[in-house]
């Protein structure tokens, strides 16, 4: 389990770099990727097995390799970072198959609870949304409405230009978007709504949506750690199947 506790270690340093500078420099990540393929092999030497779970080490690797082909497509296309599949291939090196006692792939756990924090976050956004800018909320269009209520957020524009951050405008000038550029920097997003200003489209009083970039490797180190906590769902259902029958 050695592997398993150095990319739990590495992953949390990139979460950190990640949360501050949605970026992790490439160096970094290659030395911490040796490091856990150094803590691999001597798992190997110490006589731990490669893969846990009773699935054949192949499918394991081919289900990793068809998640990571997926998280690349997405990267490709600009809706997922690439630093999140760099996260992804180090849980698939240092986990290839399940958690001890699972079934399901560690990467597809990890990403199933990465998720699970995602819906958490969306339901409390829900909530507050409701609560405090439903008048906001019926402005924006029906087909929009509801993710809108999940993954946005109202905030005063002059609030933007001072303290912008990873917010990114979903509604500047009027035109409701549902995507937004990843890759924009908080000074990218203060000049956008500088500019936004400047032609009178929106004033610093009036209040625009915005989504928050989420830091994905963050969520893929969260997901990790319980995944190495809690383990498998299918697990449990299993035990709770056998304790009935």
């Amino acid at each position: 389990m050695l592997a398993e506790a150095a990319a739990a270690a590495a992953l949390a340093y990139m979460a950190f770099e990640d949360v501050r500078r949605r970026e992790v420099r490439e160096r970094d990540f290659a030395l911490l990727m040796v490091a856990v393929v150094a803590a691999k092999v001597v798992d190997w030497l110490a006589g731990r097995p490669i893969a846990y779970g009773p699935l054949p080490l192949n499918l394991y690797l081919a289900l990793d390799g068809v998640m990571l082909a997926a998280a690349s497509v997405l990267a490709l296309l600009r809706l997922y970072g690439w630093g999140d599949v760099a996260a992804m291939l180090m849980v698939a090196v240092a986990s290839p198959g399940a958690p001890p006692g699972g079934v399901t792939p560690a990467v597809v756990l990890t990403m199933m609870y990465s998720a699970v924090i995602l819906v958490f976050y969306a339901a409390a956004n829900a909530l507050l949304n409701l609560a405090r800018h439903r008048e906001l909320l019926r402005r924006v269009p029906p087909s929009l409405r509801l993710l809108y209520l999940l993954a946005a957020r109202p905030v005063k524009v002059r609030e933007l230009l001072e303290r912008p951050g990873w917010r990114y405008p979903l509604n500047l000038c009027g035109e409701y978007r549902a995507r937004f550029n990843i890759y924009l920097d908080p000074p990218d997003i203060a000049r956008m709504v500088r500019e936004a200003v400047r032609r009178g489209c929106v004033g610093e009083e009036d209040y625009v949506w915005v989504a928050h970039g989420h830091p994905g490797i963050a969520l893929i180190a969260a997901g990790y750690t319980a995944t190495l906590a809690l383990g498998d769902p299918l697990k449990l259902v299993a035990g709770a199947g056998s304790l009935e029958g």
